[in-house]
């Protein structure tokens, strides 16, 4: 350790100056470093280095999910957002509609969950796109799923074809396929397309030939080639793998708070079939679709053999703090966020989770309580949440936010989490911030810096 300051300014130093002084300090002395292995001090921990998610930045949709269709549900806005809509003929049109709470036809929803969708008016032909993330990578050789819910508001609302393509930067079709069999009642049509060439600006185009009337919900575009039963996308799947993360903290971060409780992660909302799942404005300022949701994290974490370290709102916001009479929905949440990863399929949660595809445990260990949080909101809130966790699952290990250099003590956690957002001279000023640390307290876990 006393090194390391030296280490650094020899490394600082560029051109003439470092190779005078590194010569000079080589002919005048010689460093000599001894290690004893028969004498270790402190062990290590075999979890000492992990990743840490946050849906930020879209790291999620547009990153690690590989939906390639931004806005599939038409949710994000009461607009065609992300989508640009044309007709041939002055007398179509697109809009997003809202479906109708008693569920009256012709506006009948998706599902209770998924509101709106596109209400399509053709009068001879039109073209509807998508580009997607910054434009669809589309590579050579590759299929990809297209998928979409579609129906008409009577049987003879629409007379006519749609064409699926995806479409290259310049204009060339990189795969084809048609829907037929539309009805009146909401269905699922699937294509299977394969790219014929590559591109990494492409888009999606449905183009209809025809007069009348159709909706359309859930319009994606999915690549076969992903990475595990979590459905990632596979080249940064492959990158995290490479790091041997032997735990994995998700979802977040402030992701976790929201800017208020209105817009919280709440993980039972993002489990199950992925056009139920209710999406959510993302503090960063984007709509998030939950495609990846808890039950994907936690498969994620098995796939990657890392430990699983969920973050669960403790009850705060950004802006808010619950009140202790209201506080029982988070403590519910917390305890059935534990039975669906580690219930028996006779449990109702681990009864859901069977049902998504996982019957064996995920073996959850660790649960950490809010988010760089602090205050007397946080330590009150901290303290029922923890002792309801540990009073149903005692070898549950907590994890306490310390914010500020203070955490509540009560219950003891097994880990304390400090988050470092310095400059780096500060990492190096703090190199020895631990070597006095008492290692009869719970052990520091550094989950942002």
């Amino acid at each position: 350790m006393k090194l390391f300051p030296t280490a650094c300014l020899l490394l600082a130093l560029t051109g003439s100056h470092a190779s005078a002084l590194m010569a000079q300090t080589i002919s005048s002395s010689k460093a000599v470093i001894t290690v004893d292995v028969g004498h270790p001090n402190h062990a290590i921990s075999p979890t000492l280095f992990g990743v840490f998610f946050e849906d930020i930045n879209l790291s999620v949709d547009g990153g690690l999910y590989p939906e390639l269709v931004r806005n599939r549900s038409f949710e994000d806005a009461d607009t065609l957002q992300y989508w640009a809509f044309s007709g041939l003929q002055t007398g179509s049109t697109a809009t997003v509609t809202q479906a109708d709470l008693e569920g009256k036809a012709p506006l009948v929803p998706l599902n209770v969950f998924n509101r709106k969708f596109l209400r399509v008016r053709s009068d001879g032909a039109f073209r509807l796109s998508n580009e997607g993330y910054w434009g669809m990578n589309i590579v050579q050789g590759e299929s990809y799923t297209f998928k979409a819910a579609v129906r008409l508001p009577n049987k003879e609302a629409y007379q006519g074809s749609v064409e699926v393509r995806l479409v290259g930067a310049d204009g060339q079709t990189l795969a084809e396929g048609d829907l037929q069999g539309i009805t009146s009642d909401w269905g699922y049509f699937t294509l299977s397309l394969q790219a014929t060439q590559t591109d990494n600006s492409a888009h999606l185009e449905l183009q209809g030939k025809g007069r009348g009337e159709l909706f359309l919900d859930m319009v994606s575009l999915m690549p076969d080639k992903q990475w595990g039963k979590s459905g990632i996308r596979t080249d940064l799947a492959e990158a995290m793998a490479d790091l041997k993360p032997t735990f994995f903290r998700f979802p977040g971060g402030c992701w976790v708070e929201g800017d208020d409780l209105a817009h919280r992660y709440q993980w039972k909302n993002t489990i199950g079939d992925v056009d139920k799942r209710i999406p959510l404005w993302n503090i960063w300022g984007y709509n998030a679709t939950h495609g990846l949701g808890y039950h994907e994290y936690l498969q994620l974490a098995e796939e990657l053999g890392a430990e699983p370290l969920f973050c669960i709102n403790v009850g705060m916001s950004h802006k808010e703090a619950v009140p202790v009479a209201q506080l029982g929905q988070w403590i519910q949440d917390a305890l059935d966020a534990i039975e669906y990863a580690n219930g028996p399929v006779e449990s109702v949660w681990g009864s859901i989770r069977a049902q998504n595809g996982h019957p064996e445990p995920f073996n959850l260990k660790y649960i950490e309580i809010g988010n760089e949080n602090f205050g007397p909101d946080y330590k009150r809130n901290y303290e029922r949440i923890g002792n309801a966790i540990l009073a149903k699952y005692p070898d549950m290990k907590i994890v306490v936010n310390d914010f500020f250099g203070t955490h509540p003590t009560t219950p003891l956690p097994c880990l304390v989490d400090e988050h470092y957002y310095n400059e780096p001279d500060w990492f190096i000023r703090n190199a020895y911030k631990y070597d006095t640390y008492d290692r009869s307290k719970p052990k520091i876990f550094v989950g942002e810096y």
